[in-house]
């Protein structure tokens, strides 16, 4: 659990859950032992596998409510072949500096004002790939986001259908892969006409078994600081 701002992390509720199980009975006794969870917190749990969703139903108070907001299939880098992506002519490649943290959060459909240290947090501390124009505007970029997986991959809309966005995938892929990690990404269920999906199987992803939640936490009277 994180409840402070540590490490590479943007904290969604005032507890922020990252969880993994492979015995959902242990997973619920350590759910319901008060020792570890305080419930009358509001919670975000971060992408966690589906299965275990139940016990999490089972295990919160009845006075209180969960909500899906983001339900997502997870794609695994697995073909180096398909990296060969570079920036066309009159760009560059670069990572990603404090100052295009606005312009990130801008164009990220859950951003809110009050995010941004959070978003200039993580791209001082995780990998990140932008493309710029020569004058030095940044037209595409991809993050490593606090979930551990690779997100915010957006293409400003006057710079579309020019191939940016797998340019900057492939580079943050790349990065991945020298630090000995396998990359990997997600998709929201109702993905705009497979266009993520196209975009990551170019690049050399393949869609998992894993189905991804995202899971908000509210006790009774109580709505997440991000709301």
């Amino acid at each position: 659990m994180n409840d402070k701002n540590i490490g590479a992390y943007m904290p969604l509720g005032e507890t922020d859950v990252y969880m993994h199980a492979t015995s959902p009975s242990k997973l619920k006794n350590v759910l319901t032992n008060s020792n570890v969870f305080d419930w009358s917190k509001t919670m975000f749990f971060d992408g966690f596998d589906k299965s275990l969703l139940p016990v999490l139903k089972e295990s919160i108070p009845n006075s209180a409510s969960l909500r899906v907001d983001v339900e997502a299939d997870i794609y695994r880098h697995n073909d180096t072949g398909k990296l060969q992506w570079k920036p066309p002519e009159g760009t560059f490649l670069s990572a990603l500096t404090k100052k295009n943290a606005a312009t990130v959060l801008k164009n990220w459909k859950f951003g809110c004002d009050w995010m941004l240290p959070e978003f200039e947090h993580v791209i001082e501390t995780n990998i990140t790939s932008g493309l710029y124009s020569k004058e030095g505007q940044l037209l595409s970029w991809a993050m490593l986001v606090f979930y551990g997986g690779i997100g915010n991959v957006h293409t400003l809309e006057t710079h579309r259908r020019q191939g940016f966005s797998k340019v900057v995938l492939a580079d943050i892929t790349r990065k991945i892969l020298d630090d000995g990690v396998i990359p990997w990404a997600h998709v929201e269920d109702g993905d705009n006409n497979g266009v993520s999906v196209r975009m990551l199987q170019a690049v050399g992803y393949e869609k998992t078994c894993v189905n991804q939640v995202f899971v908000a936490f509210m006790p009774a009277g109580k709505k997440l600081v991000w709301e």
